[in-house]
């Protein structure tokens, strides 16, 4: 009988692929049966950011609402997804890069006016 698994490196694409039906396979469920059973995940440092770049590119080519990224960054869907702690840091990483990398919605050239007057 296999050892049983205690620690992988989530590579970003297969937490990108759980937000998203059409891209599950058996193995990106496979990985999260493997969370559920308590395994341990380590992401690269550079992870919180290919995620919020994934989500934020589904979300311009319109896959993903405002909305349901932002329920996936909910520390309670961290947490049930990666069973950890550092699941709080990591969403909290991910939301700050979304918004820092998130287009802002600029003010019409009469509403800047008006501000200025």
């Amino acid at each position: 009988m296999p050892a049983a698994i205690k620690r992988i490196v989530l590579d970003a694409s297969v937490a990108v692929a759980w937000c998203f039906e059409d891209e599950n396979s058996p193995f990106t469920e496979g990985v999260l049966d493997l969370l559920s059973a308590g395994t341990e995940v380590l992401t690269p440092a550079i992870w919180p950011f290919e995620l919020a770049n994934a989500l934020l590119l589904a979300e311009r080519r319109k896959r993903i609402t405002v909305a349901q990224v932002t329920a996936l960054l909910r520390p309670s869907a961290q947490t049930a997804a990666f069973g950890s702690a550092q699941a709080i840091s990591r969403a909290k990483i991910v939301a700050l890069a979304i918004n820092v990398m998130r287009p802002k919605k600029r003010k019409s050239k009469e509403a800047s006016l008006t501000d200025v007057a």
